[in-house]
């Protein structure tokens, strides 16, 4: 009994460091989102350029 408890022990650890790897991967993809979110307000807020170069720049961002 106490080696069936063990494995399930071990199970729930190996379930937690998945969640806490996920969680931390998730934080950074958000983070950088966050970032492309920034620098398309910025882009679309700047007035030294046309619209046109802007729809440009914006399709090439989301071409990559």
């Amino acid at each position: 009994m106490p080696s069936l408890i063990n494995k399930i022990l071990e199970a729930l650890k190996e379930v937690e460091n998945d969640i806490r790897t996920n969680e931390i991967n998730l934080n950074r993809r958000l983070e950088c989102l966050e970032i492309q979110q920034d620098n398309i307000i910025t882009l679309l807020n700047r007035e030294d350029i046309s619209n046109d170069e802007k729809i440009n720049t914006l399709k090439n961002l989301f071409l990559l």
